[in-house]
């Protein structure tokens, strides 16, 4: 009796059977292990509570500033700089909504430049870093300039308040650069 025998066998099946059951376990462990990490977000103090933190992330410029409840409404548009330079025009959008001439790409709250010199001071010398207005992060100098007139909603003292309020708030946050690793 010389049978042929074809297909699978009992022991082959098992193979298979934990070989699938092994992945399919890595891979859970992977996606969890993501998604726990995920959901942690940028909250450095306290790993277990999410993060409340509000950023205007400027993924141009490779860079984030942590904005506070006044200004976190903050919105930006790349701008053309006639120097080679990278720069974005900051607003807020409930600026924008009152009035389109309160668009980022007026400077209603101001403009920043990152470039890879330091901006020439006053005296024809380069500007040293002060953190406040200029910051060198890596190799890259960010320059925050405020607006140089302010057109934006003149029309009564409340609008003008509010303007000068979100103004005073963004040159506090941008005390906060930092790179957007």
């Amino acid at each position: 009796m010389n049978k042929k025998q074809s297909g699978f066998g009992i022991i082959a099946i098992i193979v298979i059977v934990l070989v699938v059951g092994v992945l399919g376990f890595v891979g859970w462990r992977i996606f969890t292990a993501q998604s726990s990490s995920n959901n942690t977000g940028n909250n450095q103090t306290n790993n277990t509570q999410p993060s409340t933190d509000t950023y205007l992330n400027i993924k141009e410029l490779g860079v984030k500033i942590k904005l506070s409840d006044e200004i976190k409404d903050a919105v930006y548009s790349v701008v053309p700089t006639s120097d080679g330079s990278k720069g974005v025009g900051i607003s807020a959008q409930s600026l924008v909504d009152k009035s389109s001439e309160c668009s980022p790409s007026n400077f209603t709250l101001g403009l920043i430049e990152a470039m890879s010199t330091a901006p020439t001071s006053v005296s024809g010398q380069p500007a040293s870093p002060d953190n406040k207005t200029l910051f060198k992060l890596g190799d890259t100098y960010y320059w925050y300039r405020p607006p140089q007139n302010q057109t934006c909603l003149t029309d009564n003292q409340a609008d003008i308040n509010m303007v000068a309020n979100k103004l005073d708030a963004f040159k506090q946050a941008f005390s906060t650069i930092q790179l957007d690793n």
